[in-house]
């Protein structure tokens, strides 16, 4: 997904095809992907081709740079959100972006952002094409964060959702300084790189993106959004 969010940033008029692809696989509110189950979605194309008019005034812009310690914070809500359930950007302890970033990095000046995707199990181009035509939701924040020119840094976690199988977090911020590391910061971090040596990847975590197209909420401060598909549209497809 990671690779995707910085070709989207670098180059926007490449989703074009894309997107336009997309559009066709609409009827009325129903989409069809050749690899998606049918399933209905809140604004049908009009959502497509608000992307598609945005995608188009969009300049090319810096990718964002990969940081361990929001993807620590990232995965402090996909575990608890997981194991819970929870379809918010508010913890099971309360817990907000700000401050589930502030526990690993001082983090003044961060202006911390967030995308929730939940649903099915998917690859990342679809989970940031879902983000980026950010269907049902009024302000676009999923779509915002991802074009937002003064977000800097990010990071990424998915995993098992108890309600919707499935959930990616991305967290941004817009500074774009090196974090000072609080203790439980350093502490997580250390233990991290232990249980992830021999690894291949660069970061410590294992990246997939996710089905998530339905309904969508915000917090109140519209700096968040998050994806929540709909029940009747859950099923299982093959993997791929």
């Amino acid at each position: 997904m990671f690779v995707y969010v910085n070709r989207l940033r670098k180059n926007p008029a490449s989703f074009l095809p894309i997107l336009r692809e997309r559009k066709a696989q609409y009827s009325e509110e129903m989409i069809r992907a050749p690899s998606v189950p049918r399933r209905k979605t809140d604004e049908g194309k009009d959502a497509v081709w608000d992307a598609i008019r945005t995608i188009e005034k969009t300049k090319p812009m810096e990718p964002l740079r990969w940081n361990d310690y929001l993807v620590m914070a990232s995965r402090e809500h996909v575990v608890d959100s997981g194991v819970k359930g929870i379809v918010s950007h508010i913890g099971s302890n309360g817990s907000t972006v700000d401050t589930r970033l502030s526990k690993y990095v001082s983090s003044n000046g961060a202006n911390p952002r967030e995308n929730n995707c939940f649903g099915l199990n998917d690859n990342g181009l679809d989970a940031v094409i879902k983000m980026l035509i950010d269907d049902g939701t009024a302000d676009r924040a999923n779509r915002a964060n991802l074009l937002n020119p003064a977000l800097k840094l990010t990071g990424i976690q998915s995993g098992p959702h108890s309600q919707f199988d499935y959930m990616v977090n991305q967290f941004f911020v817009a500074c774009n300084d090196k974090f000072q590391a609080t203790d439980a910061g350093r502490n997580t971090l250390i233990n991290l790189e232990r249980a992830a040596t021999g690894a291949k990847s660069t970061s410590l975590y294992q990246v997939k993106g996710m089905k998530s197209e339905g309904k969508s909420k915000k917090n109140a401060t519209g700096k968040h959004s998050c994806f929540i598909p709909s029940r009747s549209n859950h099923v299982v497809v093959g993997s791929h």
